[in-house]
């Protein structure tokens, strides 16, 4: 009989206990979802804005890249005067 209440007792107080490492748990995946959300969010403030940026100015650097050519042969062609 004795044998009989104190396992019962001892099953009583691993319900609790399991109970409470249940909200534990629950409370960390919760806690691992919203870092996994920030991260992403992170990501995407620094991301797109970069994206958005080399295509929007694309055009730009195109004639830059134009300027520095016609500059590049002006200084081939100096420096074929020169000799």
């Amino acid at each position: 009989m004795e044998d009989n209440n104190e396992i019962k007792s001892l099953v009583e107080k691993n319900l609790k206990l399991n109970e409470e490492i249940l909200s534990i748990c629950k409370e960390i995946e919760h806690h691992n979802r919203l870092a996994r959300i920030y991260s992403f969010i992170k990501t995407a403030i620094i991301v797109i804005p970069i994206i958005a940026g080399i295509l929007l100015l694309s055009p730009y650097f195109n004639s830059f890249r134009k300027i520095f050519k016609s500059l590049d042969s002006y200084s081939q062609a100096m420096t074929e005067l020169l000799k």
